[in-house]
């Protein structure tokens, strides 16, 4: 049984490592950051979950070429409608301004978190004989 705690641990934290590289990739190519306006809400359920949730539709002004880009952003789904009119950090590449996202300062929290639950069961394998 040990045996197997350590193999899922393992497998975490290399699963962990590698949300981490694959955000922090994705987020290198997103090298021009400007201000976007939550124009809309969507109630749709993108994951399948138990119940829809509320999700931002934001508009931004893309560089080059010049002209205004329209976003679903999925990453924060609400019970209630966002508030319209905020204005939120948008990264995109020049390049292909549709592959945009909102910029946070939590990107990094779903690896993280990864990475710290397969630590505690590499923890408790390794210390489960003393307990």
């Amino acid at each position: 049984m040990q045996i197997v705690f350590l193999l899922l641990g393992l497998l975490a934290i290399f699963h962990g490592i590698s949300i981490l590289e694959q955000k922090r990739r994705h987020r290198k190519k997103l090298t021009l950051i400007t201000t976007g306006i939550v124009v809309d809400n969507v109630y749709k359920n993108p994951y399948h979950h138990d119940e829809p949730s509320y999700y931002r539709v934001v508009e931004f002004a893309a560089h080059s070429p010049s002209r205004l880009v329209r976003i679903e952003c999925l990453d924060l789904g609400l019970n209630q409608p966002h508030r319209l009119g905020k204005e939120v950090k948008v990264g995109y590449s020049p390049h292909n301004p549709e592959d945009a996202e909102l910029v946070h300062n939590y990107w990094w929290f779903p690896g993280v978190f990864v990475i710290f639950v397969g630590s505690v069961f590499v923890m408790f394998t390794l210390f489960a004989p003393i307990w």
